[in-house]
């Protein structure tokens, strides 16, 4: 593989993390407009495809660091974490969420038990805000570090 098709791909990959973060800005401006989670499922497909766009070539064609911890893996732990902290407002937070939000708009909801749900739904809201805005930092981090990654094959002699 060139380097001009690895500089694309980072290109292309750099373009999806700046485009989700946007969607991001959006969430925190328009949030009736932008429900948490439509920007999951963008986090999942950002995040996975910046994994398979940057990643995916570079071990196909044994482009290495030079050291034993260098910017390509510590570039492929932060998109595991952000795929592990995706799963986690996908599985968790979000399907919390939306029960809650559904017990607080039934008329049958005594009103002692309608406090406790309002906490209980601003505390999970809260925990979704944290995932977001953590993967949002991983994002930028994603997008940044692009540059660092090697580009050419490394040959080892073994």
């Amino acid at each position: 593989m060139q380097e001009k098709t690895i500089v694309a791909l980072d290109a292309v990959s750099a373009t999806l993390l700046s485009a989700w973060l946007c969607i991001v800005i959006f969430h925190f401006v328009f949030r009736q407009v932008i429900i948490i989670f439509y920007v999951d499922i963008g986090a999942w497909i950002v995040f996975g495809g910046a994994i398979l766009l940057s990643g995916l070539p570079r071990w196909l064609n044994d482009v290495s660091d030079r050291e034993v911890i260098g910017a390509f893996r510590l570039w492929i732990a932060t998109c595991a974490v952000a795929l592990i902290l995706c799963m986690a407002s996908s599985a968790v937070a979000s399907p919390k969420l939306k029960s809650l939000q559904t017990e607080l708009s039934s008329e049958r909801t005594p009103p002692q038990q309608m406090e406790m749900l309002e906490r209980n739904h601003a505390r999970v809201a809260n925990f979704s805000i944290q995932f977001l805005c953590i993967r949002a930092a991983l994002a930028i981090g994603l997008a940044l570090g692009l540059k660092k990654l090697p580009r050419e094959v490394c040959s080892t002699n073994t």
